[in-house]
């Protein structure tokens, strides 16, 4: 929360998210990379951790000792469900929208499990397909780029200059062990924050690193909304300084105090 309010957090972020997106190398290829990482994400961490969950509920439903533990699994794979989205209306088929309202402790039986299971693996596929269809039009671009000595010279060039090894770990969030991560009965992803868009769409708060932010509904890339954070900031800080505000708030307990003195000895003569 502090860091909300330190205009060098704002400008930072916005720093590393532009340069990252806009650089003359990856300004080629973020379209690609994006596509890739949610792919990578649902294959890899979401479909395997929901797997886990459905397994562990099919095993333990009606188990007193194992209650509260179905109870909470059951709740995040429903709410995972109803924030997915269903790629095409195959999969929308296997698991209707309907029977997610299913996913709770007093009907989910192994019946419903299996169900969910076969849905998970169908997008499973799904995502699979869609990461190698991506990866093959990101080699199709770059062999456009290197299909003769000149392009590939200047290529290389360019790739040298602005592929940054440490601003790409530092966006994609290289350091983080665990990439996904249970809380409030959601799984939040922890990788790749420059490749998410955010979940919130009612303000302009987001993960660090998001590559755009919501304003008045519409998603804007996260330079200008830092940038117009930054001048709001500024702009209060001048407003501030002009009416003298700091002023005014320090002095002010001082202030109550004295008039809080004046009416103690008041009060004890009238007692």
């Amino acid at each position: 929360m502090i860091g909300e309010v330190m205009v060098t957090r704002w400008a930072y972020e916005a720093m590393v998210v532009n340069q990252f997106k806009t650089n003359n190398y990856e300004k080629h290829f973020y379209k690609y990379d994006k596509e890739k990482s949610i792919a990578d994400f649902k294959k890899n961490y979401w479909i395997p951790r929901l797997k886990s969950k459905v397994d562990d509920c099919v095993k333990n439903i009606g188990s007193p000792d194992h209650e509260e533990q179905v109870r909470n699994d059951l709740l995040l794979i429903h709410n995972e469900l109803r924030l997915g989205v269903f790629p095409f209306k195959e999969i929308s088929d296997i698991f209707p929208v309907t029977l997610i309202d299913s996913i709770h402790y007093e009907s989910f039986n192994a019946k419903i499990g299996k169900r969910i299971k076969i849905y998970l693996d169908s997008l499973l596929h799904y995502y699979i397909q869609r990461r190698n269809n991506i990866a093959r039009s990101k080699d199709k671009l770059v062999a456009k780029m290197n299909s003769d000595e000149t392009k590939r010279t200047k290529f290389i060039r360019i790739k040298n200059m602005y592929d940054n090894e440490s601003l790409r770990d530092l966006a994609v969030n290289k350091n983080e062990i665990n990439r996904i991560k249970e809380i409030d009965g959601e799984l939040v992803q922890q990788a790749d924050p420059i490749y998410m868009n955010p979940v919130s769409q009612g303000n302009i708060r987001t993960h660090f690193f998001a590559p755009k932010k919501t304003l008045f509904g519409k998603l804007y890339d996260t330079f200008w909304i830092n940038i117009l954070v930054i001048w709001l900031m500024s702009l209060f800080l001048m407003i501030s300084l002009y009416l003298n505000l700091f002023r005014k708030i320090l002095e002010y307990p001082g202030i109550l105090i004295d008039k809080l003195q004046k009416l103690l000895p008041k009060k004890e003569a009238e007692a």
